[in-house]
C-alpha cells in the first residue's frame, strides 16, 4: 500500500483515460438551450415555514423530456439581489432539509436544492443509443433545469450563482457550472461522481455511480468486446470531460480512503480543469460528509480562498 505522500504525488499528475468527443461541447449547448426553456414556466407553491430570515416554497417544473421535476427554493427575507446556493444531492440520500439549508442564508445566499426524481442509477443505461438515450443525461438535464430556474428569479444576485454538491451531486455541480461557463460565479464539489468511467472500470470501483459497470460486463458484455462503444457513450457524461470548460473558481475535497467513488477519478476531473482551483484532500475520510470541507466550503462561499494545501 502506497504511503499518503507518493498517493498524493502520483494522483496530483493523473488525467484519467480517454479523449473529449469532438462535439461535447455542441452536444450540451443543444440540451442547455433546451433546458433553459422549460426553465421559463414553472409553479411555487410557499411552505407555511416563512421566518424572520427566509421563505420557503417548493417549485414544480417539467423537465427537458416532459416529466415533473421538484425543486426547493429559499429566498433570504433581507431586501435583495442575493447570491445563490444551487445545490445537487448524492446518489440515494436525497436532497437535504430546510433546516440545514437555511446555514446559507446566514451568508446572505438563497438556495435552490434539486429534488432529484428516481431513476435507476445504472450509468450504462440506454448506451445502446448512444449519448442521447443514456439515462444520466437526463440526470444532468435536469441539474440544468434547476440551474435555470435559479438564474431566473428575480431576487437572485446573477453575477454570484454557486454549484455546490457532494458525491454525485459533485459531480453535477461541476457539469452544470461548465455548461454554463460565465454565468457560475463559484463551483464547489466533495468527492465528486462519476468520472473517468474507464479509469474506475480499470481500477476495479464498482460501488455508487459505478455500480452499473460491474453489471454491464457480467450480464450484457461479458468479455468487454464492446467497451469501446459504451465509453464512447459515457464521455459525454464524464465530469472529467465537463471540467475544462469551467470558467468559474472551483473548490474540491477527496476523501482518499474511499471506496465508492475512486479517488483518482476525482483528481482527473480537478487536474483537467484550468480555471483558478482548490483541491484539499483528507487522508482518513471517505465517501461521507467531511465537517472540515464543509468549513472551507463555507469560507469559499464568504469570498475566501481555501488556504490549506491544494493536496
Amino acid at each position: 500500500m502506497p504511503t499518503v505522500s507518493a498517493l498524493r504525488a502520483s494522483l496530483e499528475t493523473y488525467r484519467g483515460l480517454g479523449d473529449r468527443p469532438a462535439d461535447f461541447g455542441s452536444f450540451w449547448r443543444r440540451r442547455d438551450a433546451a433546458a433553459e426553456a422549460c426553465a421559463a414556466t414553472s409553479t411555487a407553491t410557499e411552505l407555511p415555514s416563512k421566518n424572520l430570515l427566509a421563505a420557503y416554497s417548493r417549485v414544480c417544473v417539467a423537465s427537458t423530456d416532459g416529466r415533473p421535476l421538484a425543486i426547493r427554493v429559499i429566498e433570504p427575507c433581507t431586501p435583495g439581489p442575493h447570491p445563490v446556493v444551487v445545490m445537487f444531492h448524492d446518489l440515494g440520500r436525497g436532497a437535504r432539509g430546510w433546516h440545514h439549508m437555511t446555514r446559507f442564508v446566514a451568508l446572505g445566499y438563497g438556495v435552490v436544492a434539486l429534488e432529484a426524481r428516481a431513476w435507476s442509477t445504472d450509468v450504462t443505461e440506454g448506451w445502446e443509443l448512444g449519448p442521447r438515450g443514456l439515462a444520466f443525461t437526463q440526470v444532468i438535464d435536469d441539474a440544468l433545469v434547476s440551474a435555470h430556474l435559479a438564474l431566473s428569479l428575480p431576487w437572485v444576485d446573477a453575477s454570484r450563482v454557486v454549484t455546490w454538491g457532494e458525491g454525485l451531486g459533485g459531480a453535477l455541480a461541476i457539469d452544470v457550472a461548465a455548461v454554463l461557463g460565465k454565468r457560475v460565479w463559484r463551483c464547489a464539489a466533495a468527492n465528486p461522481m462519476p468520472a473517468d468511467f474507464r479509469g474506475a472500470w480499470e481500477s476495479g470501483f464498482e460501488k455508487g455511480a459505478y455500480a452499473g459497470l460491474r453489471t454491464h460486463f457480467r450480464d450484457v458484455d461479458p468479455t468487454a468486446a464492446r467497451a469501446d462503444e459504451l465509453f464512447s457513450a459515457l464521455a459525454y457524461v464524464d465530469a472529467m470531460f465537463f471540467s475544462p470548460a469551467l470558467e468559474s473558481r472551483l473548490l474540491v475535497g477527496v476523501g482518499l480512503d474511499n471506496d465508492v467513488s475512486a479517488p483518482s477519478s476525482q483528481y482527473a476531473a480537478f487536474n483537467r480543469a484550468t480555471c483558478e482551483k482548490a483541491l484539499i484532500s483528507y487522508p482518513k475520510w471517505g465517501h461521507e460528509r467531511i465537517n472540515d470541507f464543509e468549513d472551507e466550503l463555507l469560507g469559499f462561499l464568504n469570498d475566501r480562498q481555501a488556504d490549506k494545501s491544494a493536496v
